[in-house]
């Protein structure tokens, strides 16, 4: 059996400004290891397996500002995210067969904004905007499905440390 494997790091940092100010500063890298089917499986007939497929990886930084009171956490959040060696079905020319191969490469960008209110002990109103927006290898923008905006608003009740009810919109 053969035993993919990657090094991956994840360095952070967080700085308080002072206690209920702070910033953080993220960088991460995260793999995916072909699937059998991709990599070693018989394919489908239609899809022909490719043992040099290499893993995804995805490289990830993030820089958040936040503040945080007793009843108020506030945050903003500059994301970018590259994914590289996407595993794709690619044409086989003059045939109806496709293979598998590492030529996908993706880029995201964006913004978050999330605010929490707890006006109570036992209640809160949580909500988030977020603004992304995303380009493949052949600098085509908004490629994928995933909206350009995203908003969620949400409220939630504590009954106790181990039982809440809430109710949120996407």
């Amino acid at each position: 059996v053969e035993i993919a494997w990657e090094v991956v790091p994840r360095l952070g940092m967080v700085y308080q400004f002072s206690p209920q100010l702070g910033m953080k500063i993220l960088y991460s890298q995260a793999f995916r290891t072909p699937f059998y089917n991709e990599k070693s499986g018989g394919g489908s007939g239609i899809t022909i397996a490719n043992f040099q497929l290499a893993p995804e990886t995805i490289t990830t930084t993030d820089l958040n500002l936040f503040y945080n009171s007793k009843n108020y956490q506030l945050s903003a959040t500059y994301f970018h995210s590259h994914e590289q060696d996407l595993i794709m079905k690619v044409p086989v020319p003059n045939s109806n067969t496709t293979v598998y191969d590492n030529t996908g490469q993706l880029s995201f960008e964006g913004i978050e904004l999330e605010g929490k209110v707890k006006p109570t002990n036992r209640f809160f109103i949580t909500s988030s905007l977020t603004y992304q927006m995303n380009q493949n290898r052949e600098g085509k923008d908004n490629y994928t499905t995933v909206p350009n905006w995203m908003a969620k608003v949400g409220v939630s009740y504590e009954f106790s440390k181990d039982t809440s009810i809430g109710l949120f919109n996407n």
